[in-house]
């Protein structure tokens, strides 16, 4: 259900740039409030919650971080904020001195 929307959303969002047809953008506002409800719950998981299901996430982040809708992108930024910074963080500390001088990761 989640990718369906997801995937709809992205879909109405890229041919509302060049659609003259007003229905598409029609179709874009009634997938916004899915998309919003989806990235709000993702908002809330817990740290477990979000790491078992990163791997739809991060395809639905990926995708929605360029949408147009400005509401959509700040709960993406949100959401990278909350659950995916701190992993950065955590994981540049892991890395040997020096690894960031290589093309090698």
């Amino acid at each position: 259900m989640v990718t369906a929307v997801h995937q709809r959303y992205c879909a109405l969002d890229l041919s509302s740039l060049t659609s003259p047809d007003w229905f598409v953008s029609e179709q874009l506002a009634a997938f916004s409030s899915p998309m919003s409800i989806v990235l709000k719950g993702v908002l809330c998981l817990t740290k477990t919650q979000f790491r078992r299901n990163t791997d739809w996430i991060v395809t639905v982040l990926a995708d929605v971080i360029l949408c147009n809708d400005r509401a959509i992108r700040i709960l993406v930024k949100d959401i990278l904020d909350k659950h995916c910074n701190p992993f950065l963080i955590i994981a540049s500390k892991l890395l040997p001195s020096g690894a960031e001088d290589t093309d090698d990761l």
